[in-house]
């Protein structure tokens, strides 16, 4: 199976991403709860859309000591038109929120993006036990198409005939789940025993979760749903635990990223084992950035009251040579370049 990989990305080659021709009025937020089947208690859902600039309250989402925040209008009335939909899937104990400042970029091309909180898994209720369910994510996403679709939310005008699946990290693995890959149990307590002391084996294990006593048919489901139309993974989680079967059988468009350049990127979230199988998928890496610069861009102060608190990660550090403004400037121009269906040159 051939994977297509992008030009390496420089600032240059990311200024000249096209986007689309949708004018940039700015981001629209609102937030609702929804009810799943699998849940026993709702899912909060954020909602970013394209405003037409007539209304809102301006504020900026997020905003604390730690992180800098998005500026986002409140309820502000949306653009005109109807609008593709982006579902997006924050990482193990991130939120939709942190998310902003790429939600709301894509929004503002025209897009309407559903971020849920991910019950188990987001900020502040992120347990190993409840990060190892990864069926329960998908099917959050699955929920939120099918209240989509019940009209609950015609009010931001979506268009179900275009819904690309997004994620990062362990969302990254919820976006190719819904368009069909499936894990294999065996493999990935093999890559664990293999991994010892690293990245998502390290956490899981020192949280008491084990990935032996995870049901094997719940873990091994197949999540996929029919109405996904593309799917962006960046840092997908359980790269080592994909089956083969499960990616060569994916038809719709998937496009990876890895944050870093390819040959410093850890197992546990390499993308290129996961795009070599699924076919016709493009494969990017950004240089100077890793795991952690997908996150809001964070204040002066942020690093150290991070650290102050007792985190292990260093969540607003940066590689050598790294600016996460400027490689937060790199990926909207790239990823929206990409729902733009950007002619992009391959290497040989």
């Amino acid at each position: 199976m051939m994977i297509r990989p992008i030009m390496k990305t420089t600032a240059a080659a990311a200024g000249l991403a096209v986007l689309t021709a949708q004018s940039a009025l700015g981001a629209g937020y609102a937030q609702t709860m929804i009810t799943a089947p699998h849940r026993s208690a709702p899912i909060a859902l954020h909602i970013y859309y394209p405003e037409d600039g007539t209304s809102g309250t301006k504020t900026q989402l997020g905003k604390n000591a730690v992180f800098k925040g998005t500026p986002v209008s409140l309820d502000a009335s949306i653009a005109h038109g109807s609008h593709p939909i982006v579902l997006l899937s924050h990482g193990s104990g991130g939120n939709a929120v942190n998310l902003a400042w790429i939600a709301s970029h894509i929004a503002d091309q025209g897009y309407l993006v559903l971020a849920p909180n991910h019950p188990g898994t987001t900020s502040g209720d992120s347990t190993p036990q409840n990060t190892v369910k990864i069926w329960e994510r998908p099917a959050d996403m699955s929920a939120i198409l099918s209240h989509t679709a019940s009209g609950a939310l015609d009010a931001y005008s979506p268009d179900m005939s275009s819904v690309t699946a997004m994620g990062f990290s362990l969302g990254a693995h919820t976006a190719l789940a819904l368009a069909g890959a499936r894990v294999n149990k065996a493999a990935y307590i093999s890559y664990c025993d293999d991994n010892v002391g690293k990245w998502d084996c390290e956490w899981l294990a020192a949280g008491g979760a084990s990935i032996i006593d995870i049901d094997k048919m719940q873990y091994e489901a197949d999540m996929s749903d029919a109405r996904i139309t593309r799917t962006v993974a960046i840092d997908p989680a359980l790269s080592a635990a994909y089956t083969d079967e499960s990616l060569s059988s994916i038809r719709t468009p998937v496009h990876l990223m890895n944050l870093g350049e390819f040959d410093q990127i850890p197992a546990a979230i390499d993308a290129r084992p996961v795009g070599r199988r699924i076919q016709g998928a493009t494969l990017q890496d950004l240089p100077n950035a890793w795991h952690f610069s997908f996150l809001g861009e964070c204040t002066r102060m942020g690093g150290m009251i991070v650290k102050a608190s007792g985190e292990d990660d260093p969540i607003c550090e940066e590689r050598a040579g790294g600016n996460r403004a400027e490689l937060h400037a790199q990926m909207k121009s790239l990823l929206t370049g990409y729902f733009a269906k950007m002619t992009v040159t391959n290497i040989q």
